[in-house]
């Protein structure tokens, strides 16, 4: 059998197939097995709660489709308290997603010990979500890379 494992820091994927931020909830392994994968990749949280756009979300358009969901999520404390404990059943690392309007919002969340410590097999992997709301006079973290990288420089992510 090929071997297809790759390393991405310190952690090594059996293979390179993630699922998008979301795409794959836990609820999918009644229908596939999910053990299969390279690593789990979290809905994006945000640090607190944030209903997401108000409806219509979605437009069709001529070849496509237009999204405006606005990253819907019950916040990290609800993440880590009801979601990771699901996840624990399964064997590929979890990638958590974040959003965050704010450098500090961010790293509160990317960095807190006690949060990378309820992750299931303490995987370190983190998403910065690009998708993060865009406030014209807040720099967000994740949305241009010498920020990003100057947030982060120096700091064990992975």
């Amino acid at each position: 059998m090929v071997d297809m494992s790759v390393k991405i820091g310190s952690v090594t994927l059996k293979n390179p197939i993630m699922p998008a931020s979301g795409c794959f909830s836990t609820d999918l392994a009644q229908v596939i097995d999910l053990n299969r994968l390279g690593a789990l990749v979290a809905k994006t949280v945000s640090r607190e709660f944030r209903a997401g756009n108000p409806p219509p979300r979605v437009s069709e358009v001529e070849g496509g489709m237009i999204n405006s969901i606005g990253l819907p999520t019950k916040g990290i404390e609800y993440f880590l308290t009801h979601q990771v404990p699901d996840y624990k059943r399964f064997t590929p690392p979890l990638v958590g997603s974040i959003s965050a309007t704010t450098i500090d919002d961010g790293l509160a969340m990317v960095f807190a010990r006690t949060r990378l410590d309820r992750m299931p097999r303490r995987s370190s992997l983190g998403r910065l979500a690009s998708a993060a709301p865009l406030l014209a006079s807040v720099a967000v973290l994740g949305l241009g890379v010498v920020l990003t990288w100057s947030a982060v420089a120096g700091r064990p992510v992975l």
